[in-house]
């Protein structure tokens, strides 16, 4: 129970889904012959009871653990821990040994390698945004600051909202100073660009899948850190462009017509420099890109449905769903690792930034019409993962035969016969 409550919580940490981690901690219990045991996660705890008839009340472990920075190398190495138990390879006290090493290892790439993979991203989201060459090199510009600087400067000393907010002045600012000074750039994409990597996509996601899976109160935290995000991205953004407006800065240049194979190969780029960052391992990568960019694509080929809830981003939501949870199965991974990142190409960035501008322009309808579409396309990609992950989960495909950790260890002594469950 200790080992799987340990697997638990190093996913928590990882901001997962809380019906995510309780599926796992659930497979991994079964594998250890304790399918009786009652598995419970609720926001940032998790509860362990096990029947005993001996006593008069079950046994039970409760642990309550905080968040930190996502990390699909961890999710990856502990799915991957979690499947050689059920393969029979691995007992308790193999798991006891290695998990603290995998939480407490060093991720697999040097930490300044993951931050250039990270401004690659964002220079790549200012192409799909349609900010070409020139917005691309502001939108870099403004993540070596905050990554560099900003973020460093502030992590752990303010709270993670204050930290957004400081975020999404920069990427404003930056563009923005850059066209004051005469640089030639697209104010609109070059910003909507290098505020793409700052969405709460994951988070979002994160709380459809537990709604749908019959965890209201997860959903609901979940649901409001989204909000506290946006909200925070929101007045960071409103706040530069408050400043941007008063000094009287204008765009230099028209927005670039930018190609739809660039436009696609910019996407793949995005996603892939995204994942990367965030330590997804480089064998993981290209497959993450391509459902990525055919997710666009099926956007692109549909009908644009009412921005209420539309239906073209739902299905190509849908697509990212279903696709991550075949591509996990095929991977022998978890479907998380990509769709935290493959979301991003929906996302409804320019309904988002401009909303803010009307806001911070007095044009208060305006502002709230916009804001409103941006959240239907919110709950709509939401709901299109969510439910394309659920459908795709009982997909046939070829695993390993599941086998209790007691009695692999019988029939490696005693000979192969039985042992699966």
């Amino acid at each position: 129970m200790a080992a799987a409550m340990a697997v638990g919580e190093a996913m928590l940490r990882s901001r997962v889904a809380t019906s995510e981690v309780e599926s796992s901690v659930r497979r991994l219990l079964t594998a250890f012959g304790l399918g009786n045991c009652e598995v419970s996660v609720m926001l940032n705890q998790i509860e362990l009871s096990l029947p005993d008839e001996r006593l008069e009340s079950p046994i039970t472990l409760l642990k309550v653990t905080d968040t930190s920075e996502v990390r699909l190398d961890l999710l990856v190495a502990v799915e991957s821990l979690i499947r050689s138990v059920e393969a029979g390879e691995a007992g308790p006290e193999d798991v006891s040994a290695e998990l603290p090493a995998i939480v407490a290892a060093a991720p697999a790439r040097p930490r300044w390698t993951n931050e250039a993979f990270y401004m690659v991203s964002v220079a790549a989201w200012v192409v799909f945004a349609g900010g070409g060459p020139v917005g691309a090199a502001t939108g870099l510009v403004g993540a070596v600051i905050i990554r560099m600087l900003v973020v460093p400067a502030v992590r752990d000393r303010v709270p993670e909202a204050f930290e957004v907010v400081l975020a999404a002045a920069v990427t404003v600012a930056v563009p923005a100073a850059a066209a004051h000074v005469g640089v030639p750039v697209a104010l609109t994409p070059a910003i909507v660009g290098g505020l793409f990597p700052l969405l709460p996509g994951g988070a979002l996601v994160a709380a459809v899948t537990d709604w749908l899976y019959g965890a209201p109160l997860s959903a609901t935290a979940k649901g409001l850190q989204t909000l506290l995000t946006g909200v925070s991205l929101a007045l960071g953004a409103a706040a530069a462009l408050a400043v941007v407006d008063s000094i009287g800065i204008v765009s230099a240049v028209d927005v670039p017509v930018t190609p739809r194979v660039v436009i696609v190969a910019a996407a793949a780029a995005a996603v892939t420099a995204l994942a990367l960052s965030r330590g997804m391992p480089l064998r993981l990568a290209p497959a993450g890109a391509v459902l990525s960019a055919a997710a666009w694509m099926v956007r692109e080929a549909l009908p644009v449905g009412p921005q209420v809830f539309p239906i073209d981003v739902f299905v190509a939501a849908l697509v990212i769903g279903a696709g991550s949870q075949l591509l996990a199965r095929v991977q022998r991974t978890t479907p998380s690792i990509h769709t935290t990142t493959t979301v991003f190409v929906l996302v409804p960035g320019l309904v988002m930034y401009l909303s803010m501008v009307a806001f911070t322009s007095g044009e208060t309808e305006t502002g709230v019409e916009l804001l409103i579409d941006s959240l239907g396309v919110s709950a709509a990609i939401a709901a299109g993962v969510a439910l394309g992950v659920a459908l795709t989960r009982s997909v046939p495909l070829p695993r390993p035969r599941v086998r209790t950790w007691q009695n692999a260890r019988n029939a490696s002594t005693d000979g192969p016969s039985g042992g699966s469950v």
